[in-house]
């Protein structure tokens, strides 16, 4: 049997306010941590600790997605708005970029917005709470 990899996630998104996820670990039973932070263009912002876990179904989607994923050319970028790496949080491997446009074209660009929209409705009840 193979072993299932950790997932490390960031993702921007938002202007006023600024949003990011920092998911520190995806976990191979499908249980997630980490934090949604909400930045303020004047400045301040708040955070809160997230933490749930995915169904057995949109994990297996999330696991061939970040496998797909992993397939894709890795192309370093000074400006990103997402990443998704193999864990541990200390020892990140195999990273992807991602970088939002108005038309990603791109095949990792494609497949990062596929985990974002699989990962929104477990992030939308924390976001009430900011």
């Amino acid at each position: 049997m193979m072993t299932q990899k950790t997932y490390i996630l960031k993702w921007y998104h938002g202007y006023n306010p600024k949003y990011l996820w920092f998911l520190r670990g995806i976990k191979p039973d499908g249980s997630f941590y980490g934090e949604i932070r909400k930045d303020l263009l004047q400045g301040g912002g708040t955070w809160i600790f997230v933490e749930g876990k995915l169904s057995t179904d949109d994990f297996d989607k999330f696991h061939k997605l970040a496998n797909e994923i992993r397939k894709t050319e890795f192309i370093p970028s000074m400006h990103w708005t997402g990443l998704l790496a193999e864990g541990p949080i200390g020892e990140p491997n195999h990273p992807i970029l991602y970088h939002y446009s108005e038309n990603n074209q791109k095949t990792n660009d494609k497949i990062f917005e596929a985990v974002i929209n699989l990962l929104k409705p477990y992030m939308k009840k924390f976001y009430d709470k900011l």
